[in-house]
């Protein structure tokens, strides 16, 4: 949203970053460090993976809609 032109750069780290956040949150639902808390945390990252990953190709938050 603040940058319309996506460039392969902006493609790349964010595709990383989302990855690495989806292992991290399947690997702390599995194995559940903070208690009930990492069900939460996980949750939250892959939500936000899955909301960078749409913005990528183009896709708004109906949030204020």
């Amino acid at each position: 949203m603040k940058n319309p032109h996506v460039s392969f750069t902006v493609v790349v780290r964010t595709l990383g970053v989302a990855s690495v956040k989806v292992i991290l949150a399947i690997l702390l639902a599995v194995i559940p460090i903070f208690g009930i808390a990492s069900a939460v945390i996980a949750v939250r990252s892959l939500g936000w993976s899955v909301g960078r990953i749409q913005a990528l190709v183009g896709r708004e938050s109906e949030l204020y809609n």
